[in-house]
């Protein structure tokens, strides 16, 4: 990879989680708590977390490639997700609890099923819906990085047969439940692996057999997703492709980039404290939009503090115990 950080990736990751926010600000909070509130555009926000997965593809292929052991990698990927996740859900459990927010409490079972990163499999609520997509984040990083480390030698047939598997699974609208669409990554599948072709193509390894499965899984793209959202997805890809080729250093514009490395966080707990805010200061009566950003630069704050003093000492801490000990 011609460099291991690839700026104008934190800018994407600034682009999708503003997404994210406009959406959960201006389209879902509309829906539970105050239909005035409403901007139409704001329901493609979602797609953010598409873009999120493209990124997550592209990298964690990426680290992949330089693991030394399936161990270190998952110290690694412990050490980036578990110690902000784990904070997130006891101040979002604690607030909900405490404040309370219609519709968005869950149990002291489901509070500890979360803990594990794995109520969506156990069959719990999340304590903030966001995390949704964090259970497709681990299946992929489970199944990658078996794959890619402890059964490399089938990674390359699996990569061209898998994303036939999807195509077919969405040209025939096969029914399964739930819990094996994302055990097997149906929905989203296609953009991890797109994400690794296009970070084989950021390392310049970019064979037939990378373009075949690019193909197959914009086909894919084109069933899954219909009129302005594949127009949306599509572009994510046309993004994904120029900071492959390392032509988006436009992107790199530092505030974006600011975002983007707090986009975890931000992510984390812009929603359920986000939505607790709202509905606490919407007594200032100020014009909504001025109202968001209060909220938002609350939880920009809130998400720096946490990545200063809770994503950094804990990556630190547990790479220099944990990373030395499986490195040895």
């Amino acid at each position: 990879m011609k460099n291991s950080r690839v700026t104008e990736l934190d800018a994407l990751r600034g682009i999708a989680v503003l997404l994210v926010v406009f959406y959960h600000y201006f389209y879902r909070y509309a829906e539970l708590y105050n239909p005035e509130v409403s901007v139409g555009v704001a329901r493609y926000g979602h797609l953010g977390v598409e873009l999120f997965f493209l990124i997550s593809g592209f990298v964690i292929f990426y680290s992949l490639l330089h693991a030394k052991s399936l161990q270190l990698f998952w110290v690694g990927r412990v050490a980036r997700i578990i110690p902000a996740y784990w904070f997130s859900v006891v101040l979002i459990y604690a607030a909900t609890s405490m404040v309370g927010l219609e519709g968005r409490t869950v149990s002291g079972n489901d509070f500890v099923a979360n803990l594990s990163l794995l109520q969506e499999y156990l069959g719990f609520k999340h304590v903030d819906g966001v995390y949704w997509s964090l259970t497709i984040e681990i299946t992929f990083y489970f199944w990658v990085s078996l794959l890619m480390i402890r059964y490399r030698q089938y990674a390359q047939y699996l990569f061209l047969v898998y994303p036939l598997i999807l195509l077919a699974v969405q040209f025939f609208d096969v029914d399964m439940s739930r819990k094996l669409e994302k055990l097997f990554l149906v929905e989203y599948g296609s953009l991890f692996l797109a994400g690794i072709c296009y970070s084989n193509l950021h390392q310049e390894n970019m064979g037939k057999r990378s373009l075949f499965v690019l193909f197959v899984c914009m086909l894919i793209n084109t069933f899954h997703y219909v009129g302005v959202e594949l127009m949306i997805v599509l572009f994510f890809h046309f993004l994904m492709l120029i900071v492959a080729l390392g032509k988006a250093s436009f992107l790199s514009i530092k505030p974006l980039v600011y975002i983007g490395g707090l986009s975890y966080s931000i992510y984390l707990i812009h929603q359920n404290i986000g939505y607790i805010l709202l509905n606490n200061l919407s007594v200032l009566t100020l014009p909504y939009w001025l109202l968001t950003a209060v909220v938002s630069s609350v939880v920009v704050l809130g998400s720096h503090f946490m990545v200063e003093y809770v994503e950094k000492p804990s990556r630190n801490l547990i790479t220099q115990r944990f990373g030395k000990k499986h490195a040895a």
